[in-house]
């Protein structure tokens, strides 16, 4: 256990450098944000005082790590750890949506288990995070996700973009080219999500650390050939992979069937019923890059390339307002609209009800639904007021973000 805190410390301090570097904030100013999601269980008073308090919640969590990795033998230290890693990560990931550090937050929760047990579950952890974002491009972008098009799609998306470019461009357009490269990358992913990683809780211990192995080649893949912002977005969650997949439990024990409820479980449930676990802290699909590459390429240009937008607010959207995109705080008393785009959808964020629209490539469907899910749900919150978003509509902006035209059909209104 004390080997769990001291890696994940390592990675921490490692993912905080990194980002300053990048953008010369702390983490906690770095991954602020204008919209909050709350869980709905949550009040929405208590979820603004935990973003009100985020720079000691965020500076605690390293902290605590510290103790973990000095005195982890403790279960009271087990217990301190995982309620700061839980008060972080509902910090981080309600303004982020970012699900790299899921995997973070179940191991430290994990760890408050009997040492065997909690390498169990950890195993489990690791297996549900990859199965469960294969069964979502399983499910929804379904057999037209391993076609060609679709890695062809992001790579092109990234490779074209002005934050996300791979650590090597010229690689990304080469196999861009090339429908046997990209349709086979789109194979190898599915197999390794839905089979080969998965399927190492099979195999003989001493052989599953080539899980750890097959993930670390994986995210450096995704950094040179697609964006190495992508790639190395998951930094923190090579402890957690380390630990999993160094688990030996043997077959039919119970460890194993412990890692075998955790890790499969869940996406079993989604493939029976057909149904996406909710996105709903500290619940989530893990939907990461479902689309195929129509779809991806709908949402792309629909909200994210050209000059139109789908925009939320809690009050009236109309001509002149500007539209605040994901990752910006801004400090002003001014009236601004949000751009959804990792508020509500994008390549690795879905709520459930929005999924049909999109599929579907419907946007006066996917705004009406939108609505429906604001006003229903109340969920997303916006930071500066407190107040609910309510409001959503497509817009068309001009090069400063401001919006020229508020564009919804008869049909959305």
């Amino acid at each position: 256990m004390k080997e769990f805190y001291g890696l994940q410390l390592a990675a921490v301090t490692l993912w905080w450098i990194l980002i300053y570097r990048i953008s010369k904030k702390p983490l906690y100013d770095a991954t602020n944000g204008t919209v909050c999601t709350r869980p709905s269980y949550l009040p929405v008073d208590w979820l603004l005082a935990v973003q009100k308090y985020r720079r000691a919640i965020f500076v605690g969590f390293p902290c605590s790590l510290v103790v973990g990795a000095l005195y982890g033998e403790h279960l009271v230290v087990r217990i301190f750890v995982a309620v700061v890693a839980s008060f972080y990560h509902l910090a981080e990931s309600s303004v982020t949506c970012r699900h790299g550090e899921f995997p973070v937050l179940y191991n430290a929760i994990a760890m408050v288990l009997p040492r065997d047990l909690a390498h169990a579950v950890s195993l489990g952890i690791s297996i549900h995070f990859i199965f469960c974002t294969g069964v979502s491009k399983v499910l929804h972008g379904g057999f037209h996700w391993v076609q060609s098009d679709t890695m062809r799609t992001y790579l092109q998306l990234y490779g074209e973009s002005s934050s996300g470019k791979p650590l090597l461009p010229e690689l990304n357009i080469l196999v861009r080219k090339w429908s046997i490269l990209t349709s086979s990358i789109g194979f190898a992913t599915i197999f390794m999500e839905c089979i080969f990683l998965p399927g190492l809780l099979f195999a003989p211990g001493e052989f599953r650390v080539l899980g750890f192995l097959a993930m670390i080649g994986l995210h450096i893949g995704i950094a040179v050939l697609m964006s190495l912002k992508v790639g190395v977005v998951f930094l923190t969650t090579i402890p957690c992979y380390y630990i999993g997949y160094s688990c030996t439990a043997s077959i039919g024990s119970i460890e194993w069937i412990v890692a075998f409820g955790v890790g499969f479980l869940p996406s079993l449930w989604e493939l029976t019923t057909k149904t996406m676990l909710p996105e709903n802290w500290p619940i989530s699909p893990l939907p990461l890059f479902m689309w195929s590459g129509d779809q991806a390429e709908w949402i792309a240009s629909l909200m994210m390339k050209g000059n139109t937008r789908i925009v939320i607010s809690t009050d009236v959207i109309e001509v002149g307002l500007k539209v605040i995109p994901h990752g910006v705080a801004v400090d002003t008393d001014e009236k601004v609209v949000h751009d959804i785009i990792l508020r509500a959808v994008s390549f690795t964020l879905v709520h459930p009800i929005l999924i049909k629209p999109i599929i579907e490539r419907d946007v006066d469907q996917l705004i009406s639904a939108l609505r429906i899910w604001l006003n229903q749900n109340e969920r997303l919150v916006e930071v500066r007021t407190g107040l609910y978003l309510r409001k959503a509509s497509l817009v068309r902006i001009d090069g400063k973000g401001m919006i020229v035209e508020v564009m919804d059909t008869k049909k959305s209104k």
